[in-house]
């Protein structure tokens, strides 16, 4: 909750729930990249994710070279040329890249999405992703 009163300070919408916070980024690009910048100067050494949804806005790369790693989560049934395609991507802006497949129950990532649940095989597969092994 502190966090997310850290990130409401600077003009961010943020709300917690359970064990994450999640802030809502503007649509337009560049509006978006630096909301994140200000979201990641607000976490300090937080652990930050970032969702994109979609393609990545070009805007963003810089903000994704200065992370840690970068974790690609394909869609559930989605090909694996496509999964490919975005570590690769991913990789392009210089970050360490992992996969991470989660199971395609919806109401097991609709928990986990929320920061209620980390099932074991989710955090098992999540530290195999950190560490750079394709889940």
């Amino acid at each position: 909750r502190s966090l997310a009163a850290r990130l409401t300070g600077r003009d961010l919408v943020a709300a917690a729930s359970g064990r994450l916070v999640a802030v809502a980024l503007p649509a337009d690009a560049g509006e978006a990249c630096r909301a994140l910048e200000r979201a990641c100067a607000a976490a300090g050494e937080v652990p930050l994710v970032l969702l994109v949804d979609g393609p990545r806005p070009a805007a963003f790369d810089g903000v994704l070279a200065s992370l840690d790693r970068l974790i690609v989560v394909p869609p559930v049934g989605g090909t694996e040329a496509l999964e490919q395609l975005a570590v690769a991507d991913a990789a392009r802006v210089g970050r360490a890249t992992g996969v991470l497949r989660l199971a395609p129950s919806p109401a097991a990532r609709a928990l986990v999405a929320r920061g209620l649940v980390a099932a074991p095989n989710l955090r098992a597969a999540a530290r195999s992703a950190l560490e750079g092994h394709h889940a």
